[in-house]
C-alpha cells in the first residue's frame, strides 16, 4: 500500500506540472524516439482520446524500414498496459468475435492490410462504436457483438490511402530527412551503453502509466468551450471536402491538450493556451491532411516560393536540395508529387543538359488553423500576457 500511496504521489505531481507535455516528449525520447518531436506527442495526445466521446486515430505513412513501427510503438510504453491492444493484422471477420470491448482502449495495428472486409468492420467500429455481425451455425442464424471505439494507431507504406480510411484518421509521414537518418545511425551506436541516469531524467514508466490512468479521471469532468472558437471555425477552410471531420478531430485533441495541463476546476474549460500548444503540435499535420497532400509537399512548395522571390526566379533542383538538406532521392520524390498536385510547377522550355526548374503556382494551400496571435487579437486580449509551455522546447511564450 505504501508503495502506491507514493506512485500516486509521484504521478499527481507529475501531472500538475505545466510543462507535462513537454516532458511527455522528453520521456518518449529517453525510450528511443529520434527526432519527430511533433509526430510522437500527436501520438500521444491522440491515444489520450480514448478517455474521451470523440476518438482520434493516427495513420503514419512511409517506405519500409523508416521507422513506422517505432514512431508508434515507443509513446505506447507510457500508457497504462491494460489500455493497449496489439495485432499484427486480423483476418475478415475476427474484429466481430472478439470478446474483449475495446472501449476506452488504443488498438495497434502493425500494418494496415489485410481484407477490404476486416478494414470496412474496423471502419464501423470506429464511427458506431459497436459491431453487429450475423452468421449461421449449423442452420441457425447468430449475431456476433463488439462494442467500444477504440483509438486506432496503424501504419502503412501505401502513399494513397483510400478515401474512406483516410477520413477516418489524421495522417502524419514520418521524417526521411538526412538529419533524422543521422541521428538514428549514431543513436543506435550507443544503445547497448550502461551509461548512468542524468539527474534530470524523467521517472519511471509505472509513474508515467499511473498518470495517465489519473489524465483518463479528469476526463469525467465535462469540457466546456468557449466562444471564440467560433471565431476559430470561421477561418477554417470550408472549401475543403473533409474540414467537419477535421475539425471534430481537432477539438478531440484540444481537449486531450487541455487535460495535460493543473487542473483548478471541477469543470474542463478550454484555454487560449490549450489552443496555443495544440496549434503548435498539430498546425502542419492538420494543413497538410485538410488539403490531402504530404507534409513533405508542402515543404517543398514553401521553398520554392521562397528562393523565387518577388521575381520569380526559377529555381534549379541542386538549390533547392541545399536549402531543405534533404537526400536527392528525397528532394526528386516529392517534387514529382508537388507537381503532380500543381502546388509547383516545371518551368516550360528546354535547358542545357535537361535541367529542370521549378516555378510558384498560384495554387493556395492555406494552413488548416489560424494563428494564435490573430485568434488573440479577435478576443481582444491586449493588456497583460498570454503565456503558454512551448510543448516541443519546454520555454515559457509570452504572446
Amino acid at each position: 500500500m505504501a508503495h502506491k500511496d507514493t506512485l500516486i504521489e509521484q504521478a499527481t505531481a507529475l501531472i500538475e506540472d505545466p510543462r507535462f507535455i513537454f516532458r511527455v516528449g522528453k520521456k518518449i525520447g529517453e525510450l528511443g524516439m529520434v527526432h519527430e518531436f511533433r509526430n510522437r506527442l500527436i501520438i500521444f495526445l491522440a491515444c489520450l482520446t480514448m478517455f474521451l466521446r470523440n476518438k482520434v486515430s493516427v495513420s503514419a505513412t512511409a517506405p519500409s524500414g523508416s521507422g513506422k513501427s517505432t514512431l508508434m510503438e515507443i509513446p505506447l510504453k507510457v500508457f497504462p498496459p491494460e489500455c493497449v491492444v496489439r495485432r499484427a493484422s486480423f483476418s475478415r471477420k475476427a474484429l466481430a468475435f472478439g470478446q474483449q470491448s475495446l472501449d476506452k482502449k488504443i488498438l495497434y495495428v502493425n500494418e494496415y492490410s489485410g481484407s477490404s472486409e476486416a478494414r470496412q468492420m474496423l471502419r464501423i467500429l470506429q464511427s458506431e462504436g459497436e459491431l453487429a455481425h450475423e452468421y449461421t451455425v449449423g442452420g441457425k442464424t447468430k449475431v456476433a457483438r463488439r462494442s467500444g471505439s477504440p483509438v486506432v494507431l496503424t501504419t502503412t507504406a501505401d502513399e494513397v490511402i483510400s478515401e474512406d480510411d483516410a477520413t477516418r484518421c489524421l495522417t502524419i509521414r514520418v521524417s526521411e530527412a538526412p538529419d533524422k537518418i543521422l541521428a538514428v545511425l549514431k543513436a543506435s551506436l550507443n544503445s547497448s551503453k550502461n551509461d548512468v541516469e542524468p539527474e534530470d531524467a524523467e521517472p519511471g514508466l509505472e509513474v508515467w502509466q499511473q498518470a495517465i490512468r489519473l489524465i483518463g479521471e479528469r476526463a469525467n469532468n465535462p469540457f466546456e468551450f468557449p466562444s471564440w472558437l467560433e471565431f476559430v471555425a470561421e477561418q477554417l477552410p470550408r472549401d475543403r471536402v473533409r474540414v467537419q471531420r477535421d475539425w471534430k478531430r481537432f477539438l478531440a485533441l484540444l481537449q486531450a491538450a487541455a487535460l495535460c495541463r493543473p487542473q483548478l476546476r471541477s469543470t474542463n474549460e478550454i484555454a487560449i493556451s490549450d489552443y496555443c500548444v495544440a496549434h503548435r503540435i498539430l498546425g502542419s499535420a492538420f494543413t497538410a491532411t485538410a488539403h490531402a497532400v504530404n507534409q513533405n509537399e508542402l515543404a517543398i512548395q514553401r521553398a520554392v516560393k521562397k528562393l523565387s522571390g518577388d521575381e520569380r526566379r526559377p529555381v534549379a533542383i541542386s538549390d533547392l536540395r541545399k536549402h531543405l538538406n534533404w537526400a536527392d532521392g528525397a528532394v526528386y520524390k516529392y517534387v514529382r508529387m508537388a507537381v503532380k498536385h500543381r502546388l509547383v510547377e516545371f518551368e516550360p522550355g528546354t535547358r542545357e543538359k535537361n535541367v529542370k526548374r521549378l516555378l510558384p503556382t498560384d495554387a493556395v494551400v492555406g494552413d488548416f488553423l489560424p494563428d494564435p496571435k490573430k485568434v488573440l487579437e479577435h478576443i481582444g486580449i491586449g493588456k497583460g500576457k498570454t503565456t503558454y509551455i512551448n510543448p516541443l522546447t519546454g520555454e515559457t511564450v509570452s504572446l
